[in-house]
């Protein structure tokens, strides 16, 4: 299993994680929920960021402390980088091809 990783660095707005997202169509994209979502407007983002995602048939992962404040569809919960590394092996144990 290989990938080619490009990291957005913390703070990235959810808008422009959305952009590149929609440029690169990575096979992974992993959010990691520091804060709590508080907002509706922020939740939408996600939202948004998790239905472009599932567009192309990528997986969306969510981390972090305050994960569980984002409850919308398309994405799927990780308690840990052992999670997160597990849910992608099956991804690539099922054959669905990386982007």
């Amino acid at each position: 299993m290989r990938f080619h990783e490009v990291n957005l660095g913390p703070n990235t707005p959810v808008d422009v994680l959305t952009d590149s997202v929609q440029d690169e169509k990575p096979s992974v994209v992993w959010l990691a929920i520091t804060s709590p979502v508080r907002s509706r407007t922020h939740h939408r983002e996600i939202e948004h960021l998790a239905g472009t995602v599932d567009s192309y048939g990528g997986l969306f992962l969510i981390g972090g402390q305050n994960a569980a404040t984002y409850t919308g569809p398309n994405a799927q919960h990780c308690q840990s980088l052992s999670e997160m590394k597990m849910r992608v092996v099956e991804r690539d144990d099922k054959g669905i091809p990386k982007n």
